[in-house]
């Protein structure tokens, strides 16, 4: 119910609003890198080509989708992964405009990277391991069913383990997807847009 209410679901007039507000900004800093001759990596189009297209890693279709692997479990943030794909970016750049030789990230770190990514479902059973203490919905999310997984490169293991782990509420009753539900709409209720 949460994301039918629009107090917490940009409609496309707000979303129009935060990418001007996100161009304004992107200009501002490619002035002043300009005026000291830095160079700009553009974060904002990398996960832009990232959001709308599909890629593959290891044989690992990552996306930008729930559990996608490319953005966290808030559908905002980058993963570990996109992160990877950040930083080897901004070395690329930094090499390329100072002439400078660090090294990019190899095929075995991205390859650790994106097997240790807790947003990303490995085995495509619609879980991925998750990060609980994470934050609230990282927390909650093994009630949800999305998180959790105890085995994120084998599906049947994964699958045969229906009991979520999850730390015990402060109340000591345990938490159900209706619990968690209610948690985070109070949660969202309480915060500031």
């Amino acid at each position: 119910s949460i994301l039918q209410n629009a107090d917490f679901v940009l409609d496309p007039s707000e979303a129009a609003i935060v990418e001007q507000r996100i161009a304004v900004f992107n200009d501002i800093i490619a002035a002043r890198a300009a005026d000291i001759g830095a160079p700009v990596l553009d974060i904002n189009a990398i996960c832009g080509v990232l959001a709308d297209n599909e890629i593959e890693l290891f044989g690992i279709p990552m996306t930008r989708t729930l559990l996608g692997g490319l953005f966290s479990l808030d559908a905002v943030h980058p993963s570990n992964t996109t992160h990877a794909i950040i930083a080897d970016s901004m070395i690329a750049l930094l090499n390329r405009h100072y002439g400078l030789t660090i090294p990019r990230l190899t095929p075995f770190e991205y390859l650790w990277t994106v097997f240790a990514d807790p947003n990303l479902d490995k085995d495509g059973d619609l879980r991925a391991v998750g990060r609980p203490g994470a934050g609230l919905l990282e927390t909650l999310s093994p009630a949800l069913g999305f998180t959790g997984d105890p085995d994120d490169f084998n599906a049947a293991v994964s699958a045969a383990a229906t009991k979520t782990r999850l730390p015990p509420a402060r109340d000591g009753k345990p938490w159900t997807r209706d619990r968690v539900l209610s948690a985070l709409e109070s949660a969202l209720t309480a915060s500031p847009r």
